[in-house]
């Protein structure tokens, strides 16, 4: 796991929403769902005498871009230099030192991010936990 943070924070699969296929003409129609990272970084979740494990994240934003209210079927994983990849996943604990390291009262998961409708226009923050 300490090879995790210094690797490269490869966004394997975005599936933003799945984009019906349309012609040319017809573009403007598309669903777009803009994707903006954070820092990659970590927290350590557990005792404060050295002894916590540490939890990465990666922080996000998106943002509604089509015309259409829609739900962000989005999944995020990272792979390390060795090969490994991990999926974004929710955990109590570590959402609560997330928050905290971020200044916030609250952080959604991407989890909860999908089970929403995100109207047309509308940002929302979100952030991917991978142990």
């Amino acid at each position: 796991m300490k090879r995790l943070l210094a690797a490269c924070a490869v966004i394997v699969g975005i599936a933003a929403v799945i984009i019906p296929s349309f012609s040319n003409a017809n573009a403007e129609a598309r669903w777009r769902l803009d994707f903006d990272p954070g820092d990659f970084t970590y927290v350590v979740v557990g005792p404060n005498n050295g002894t916590g494990r540490v939890q990465y994240y990666l922080p996000y934003t998106l943002k509604n871009d089509s015309a259409d209210e829609l739900a962000p079927a989005i999944r995020l994983e990272v792979r390390t230099e060795t090969k490994k990849t991990f999926g974004d996943h929710y955990s109590a604990r570590a959402y609560k030192a997330i928050a905290k390291d971020l200044k916030k009262k609250s952080v959604s998961s991407t989890f909860q991010l999908r089970s929403k409708k995100l109207a047309t226009g509308a940002t929302a923050e979100g952030s991917a936990h991978f142990g």
